[in-house]
């Protein structure tokens, strides 16, 4: 998918306004075709000190190439601002969904371990389900909020939920045998 907004400087990813735009757009098609649409937030968890906070900062570019390599040309990724990240999926059922969202988070946590400071993420995961009427706020509004349960559940981890006023479901994915 091509986006021919704006782009974050240090990540070189769609900004938050772009990113915007693409979601509203795809909510929109999602919405018309019944194709389902999963909204991952990763959030870059924060570093024990202020010295470890600024290493952290410098390693999100490093941070968007992985996610970038997990998301696939099929997904698109963007730079939320302070660490976040937000990748679009069009047609993931749930198992799909949640097998990615701990993709992402593995990922970042493998490739960073070795640090003094190795760096984790909580993952947020919003799905709307077909034919169901939201906006891409509420879609990004979920996302956001299932991040920072995760991230406030002591983080590295997921935090899923589906928007659909019939059957809502929440699912909390915590690492098992992690090495964090």
């Amino acid at each position: 998918m091509v986006l021919s907004a704006s782009r974050e400087l240090l990540t070189f990813l769609p900004s938050r306004s772009s990113f915007v735009i693409a979601l509203e757009l795809l909510v929109t098609e999602c919405q018309s075709s019944g194709e389902p649409l999963a909204l991952f937030v990763i959030g870059v968890d924060r570093a024990p000190s202020d010295a470890a906070q600024q290493n952290h900062d410098e390693l999100l570019p490093a941070v968007a190439k992985l996610l970038r390599l997990v998301c696939g040309r099929s997904g698109l990724l963007g730079h939320l601002g302070d660490g976040v990240f937000a990748v679009l999926r069009r047609g993931m059922d749930q198992t799909s969904s949640v097998e990615l969202a701990e993709s992402f988070r593995l990922t970042v946590e493998h490739n960073f371990r070795s640090r003094k400071h190795p760096l984790t993420t909580s993952v947020g995961l919003a799905r709307l389900r077909p034919y169901t009427r939201y906006e891409a706020a509420d879609l990004l509004e979920l996302a956001e909020h299932c991040c920072k349960e995760s991230r406030e559940g002591g983080g590295n981890h997921a935090h899923c939920e589906t928007l659909d006023p019939l059957q809502p479901q929440h699912l909390s994915v915590r690492p098992t045998g992690s090495s964090s």
